[in-house]
């Protein structure tokens, strides 16, 4: 049988306001395809399956958002455009791995996943001595996308790091 399906995705720091307009859009599309679809909400890190077949396992998440259209709010955009970004590579296998940016700073890292670090001059992949293999595989897969979002090309392959042995830059 035929299905079609509407899903909405929140992200762990998503307001309150998001998440209404992404419901109220989600059932306004559902009732101008005259309630035939099925609404799936999705929250961030609790992505079924099915969902993250749609990004063909390479779903990256970013930090920031636009801020509220809802009159009398007085937020601003977040958006991390300092130049340097830090993207926390994890999984469990090729099904659920993932890319999610995280604060800039060494406490973001941890030995048992892989991290891409953008700097304004250098790409660092990092492998932490306990990331498996499946991390590794997609940190290499996804780092150009992450460039290619932020409208990047750097002039070198990425530098890969493992733990234990960073270059003073990273």
């Amino acid at each position: 049988k035929d299905a079609a399906y509407i899903y909405f995705w929140l992200g762990n720091e998503s307001s309150q306001d998001e998440q209404s307009t992404a419901a109220q859009l989600t059932v306004a599309l559902d009732d101008k395809m005259g309630g035939y679809p099925i609404q799936v909400r999705v929250v961030q890190n609790k992505e079924p399956p099915h969902f993250m077949l749609l990004f063909k396992h390479k779903l990256v998440v970013h930090q920031g958002g636009k801020a509220s259209g809802f009159k009398n709010r007085e937020e601003e955009d977040e958006i991390d455009d300092d130049g340097t970004r830090l993207f926390h590579i994890r999984g469990t296998n090729e099904d659920n791995v993932r890319a999610v940016q995280v604060a800039e700073r060494a406490a973001s890292l941890n030995a048992g996943d892989c991290f891409v670090l953008e700097s304004p001059n250098k790409l660092y992949l990092w492998f932490g001595t306990g990331c498996l293999k499946e991390e590794r595989a997609f940190t290499l897969q996804v780092y150009p996308k992450i460039l290619m979002m932020a409208d990047k090309h750097l002039a070198t392959d990425p530098e890969i790091v493992m733990e234990g042995r960073e270059p003073v830059e990273f």
